[in-house]
């Protein structure tokens, strides 16, 4: 009993220090313990997104578009949830243990598919990247072009668009 004891207790120390090697290098403690992001976008942000992405669906959280290649109330593509993940494994451990790319669509989504998107967000729109502290430009940009949709002319449109709701 004394072995199996000592070998939850290894397992559990080598899982902690495994996970605490993928920790994002520009997370930080908060007053709470937490780890949070050095910059996320606000919910006004999110719902501003929601409301261009899903345009008006009786449904946001169910939508799908881009030919079934985007999904859930954010529109979100499976590279992009990648990306996140990769970025903070935490969206498939801990309150989110199981969770995968099909979570971001369906009955209560909203609130995973914005932390994928602050995960997304927490990964590009940084300082090191922009040279300066991400705006509600950058963020919207670069949700709807990828990395370096904050410098594409092609994103500016998708801007004005979600500037409306802001």
């Amino acid at each position: 009993m004394a072995v199996r004891k000592c070998a939850y207790v290894l397992l559990l120390f080598c899982a902690v220090g495994t996970y605490s090697l993928h920790v994002p290098y520009n997370w930080r403690f908060n007053d709470t313990l937490k780890l949070s992001y050095s910059s996320v976008p606000s919910d006004n942000f999110w719902d501003a997104i929601q409301k261009v992405e899903t345009g008006g669906e009786f449904d946001p959280e169910f939508a799908i578009g881009d030919h079934g290649a985007s999904i859930g109330p954010l529109q979100i593509q499976e590279r992009y949830y990648n990306d996140a993940v990769q970025f903070d494994p935490g969206l498939q451990s801990g309150s989110y243990h199981g969770y995968t790319y099909n979570n971001c669509m369906g009955r209560g989504s909203f609130q995973y598919s914005k932390a994928v998107g602050n995960a997304y967000m927490g990964r590009y729109a940084t300082v090191s990247r922009l040279g300066r502290t991400p705006t509600n430009e950058d963020f919207a940009r670069i949700h709807n072009g990828g990395p370096n949709g904050w410098r594409m002319s092609g994103t500016l449109g998708y801007w004005h668009k979600v500037q409306k709701y802001l």
